[in-house]
């Protein structure tokens, strides 16, 4: 059977209860991941940027957000269900707001907030499907609402941002867990391993999730390195609009066209493509272009390894999320990309080859299980 008639099988065996609820959950899920990195961003500038340990702030802040949704994931897996998830992430990241005179213990809570709710969303995406277009519909709003906040706080509106997204957010995670909980009940628990995956070879899989791990690493490491000439000379609301747009999009997209040409095929032409355009990333378009095709690859390394780890598919939502935090590491000590769009172009390409590795490796089989 070809892998596309296996992922339409898979899509028609789903319990019809749950496959009819599960584009609302989705859009649920997304919103509340827009107005919560929304609100998180927002909250971080207004409270914190004036105050002394700002850039300790943010290390703790960024250290609960990504790194802890490894061991909160791994309790969503053994729990099941996701729900209480966001809902307990909204709720540490509206009683944070009470500890906004201690700038570390204020981050900490936001930052674990911002975690739960992510775990609760991203697994939820990972389990409606061994399909990437809501996956990449689910992480693509999260940039969209760090622009949302940075732009807030830059119009003297932090705020009524946060305390509106605040609101609505627990409106959202609060519906999206009383639809969820009928839903979860019908979900079917996934074998340990998908079937055709290197059982018998498991350094295969360490390997691949290594190579994944990696990639997410450059993409924020890239993301927040990339030498853009026309940034100095750009006004500072356009750069922020053109960057989010370009990676949202980047994301949606990437989703779209994995479902439609398979994981290999998208990462190698959009990385390969970005790397050329990046050679020309010193103007805003090109620049544009790039960030939109680097940011394709990141719901199929999310998809990829959650396949390696199946019925692990919060612990490797979280696995990848401490990988953006370890691409983060080296700007917050100061650490610049060099070589201009060389550099530029360079993360690409190493990308796609450590794509291409990862998916390789993936792909060697053995007898089903």
């Amino acid at each position: 059977m070809t892998e596309r008639k296996t992922k339409r099988a898979e899509i028609t065996n789903t319990p019809k209860r749950r496959r009819s609820w599960t584009p609302l959950m989705l859009t649920v899920y997304s919103v509340g991941h827009f107005l919560v990195d929304m609100c998180c961003c927002a909250a971080m500038l207004a409270f914190t940027k004036d105050k002394d340990y700002f850039a300790l702030s943010l290390l703790v802040y960024n250290f609960c957000a990504f790194v802890l949704q490894m061991p909160i994931g791994a309790l969503a897996d053994r729990f099941g269900r996701t729900g209480g998830f966001a809902v307990t992430g909204c709720v540490f990241i509206a009683l944070s707001m009470l500890a906004e005179p201690a700038p570390l213990v204020f981050s900490a809570l936001l930052g674990f907030g911002n975690a739960c709710y992510h775990v609760g969303g991203g697994t939820f995406a990972l389990r409606a499907g061994r399909r990437c277009t809501g996956l990449g519909a689910f992480v693509s709003t999260g940039a969209l609402g760090l622009a949302a906040g940075r732009l807030a706080v830059m119009k003297g509106y932090g705020g009524v941002y946060i305390a509106a997204g605040t609101a609505v957010i627990m409106l959202a995670v609060a519906a999206a867990v009383i639809i969820s909980e009928p839903v979860a009940d019908t979900y079917e628990t996934v074998a340990p391993f998908p079937k055709g995956l290197t059982v018998s070879y498991p350094h295969r899989n360490i390997l691949a999730c290594a190579a994944f791990f990696i990639v997410v690493c450059l993409r924020s490491f890239g993301g927040l390195a990339f030498n853009f000439e026309w940034k100095g000379t750009a006004d500072a609301v356009t750069v922020i609009i053109v960057a989010a747009a370009a990676s949202a999009l980047g994301k949606a997209a990437g989703g779209v066209m994995s479902d439609a040409v398979g994981m290999r095929t998208t990462s190698s032409v959009t990385l390969i493509l970005c790397g050329v355009v990046m050679l020309f990333s010193g103007h805003m378009i090109p620049a544009a272009v790039g960030i939109f095709l680097f940011n394709m690859t990141m719901p199929l390394t999310l998809r990829a390894t959650a396949d390696i780890c199946g019925g692990h598919e919060g612990f490797s939502f979280g696995l990848l999320t401490a990988a953006l935090f370890a691409g983060y590491l080296p700007v917050s000590y100061g650490i610049s990309l060099p070589f201009g769009v060389y550099g530029n172009a360079a993360v690409a390409f190493v990308s796609m080859a450590l794509m291409a590795a990862g998916l390789e490796l993936t792909n060697k089989r053995t007898k089903p299980v």
